[in-house]
């Protein structure tokens, strides 16, 4: 079946190409008694599409960027590699769809700690700050400590109130995510 479809897409690639590639040249693209050739290149769909590679069914995913300086204020001083309680930091990420996330590992069991601003409007934080709200996602044995972890992050997040909010992080809006 897949050789089939890459067949038949081959074909109209091909197709496609001829039209253009005759239309380029100053032909009708139907090949009508013309004998004229131009002096481009042939089209070859395989190294143009690429046709012959398999196509995964999702496209891939870059791995989360990193947190600028002023994200990284807004959490000092937690970074890569310092402890959160008895759990490990393993990356800040940069602001993405509104949240600044923080990543904590021990053993096999993994929490995201998505920071937010406080809204009024919108789901229930597991816990809140005068200026920010911090949910969490947790992977693993350990599902209790998602949220003892939460609150150590609004420590954190109280302790610098004079950092000023970096630029795009909005209210918390659910999405499903990935670990």
């Amino acid at each position: 079946m897949r050789r089939a479809r890459t067949g038949a897409l081959a074909r109209v690639a091909l197709a496609l190409a001829t039209v253009t590639f005759a239309a380029g040249c100053g032909d009708s693209g139907l090949g009508l008694g013309s004998e004229r050739r131009c002096a481009q290149t042939e089209f070859n769909p395989r190294i143009h599409f690429r046709l012959d590679r398999p196509r995964s069914k999702a496209a891939p995913r870059g791995r989360p960027r990193k947190a600028s300086v002023e994200e990284i204020a807004l959490v000092a001083p937690l970074a890569q590699d310092k402890p959160l309680l008895d759990w490990t930091v393993r990356e800040v990420r940069a602001i993405d769809h509104g949240t600044l996330d923080v990543v904590c590992e021990k053993g096999p069991t993994r929490v995201i700690l998505s920071v937010a601003l406080a809204s009024e409007t919108g789901p229930e934080p597991p816990v809140q700050t005068e200026r920010f709200a911090v949910f969490y996602s947790v992977r693993g044995e350990r599902t209790e400590e998602g949220e003892k972890l939460a609150r150590a992050l609004a420590a954190v997040l109280d302790a610098n109130k004079a950092v000023p909010v970096p630029p795009g992080l909005t209210v918390f809006v659910p999405r499903p995510r990935s670990l």
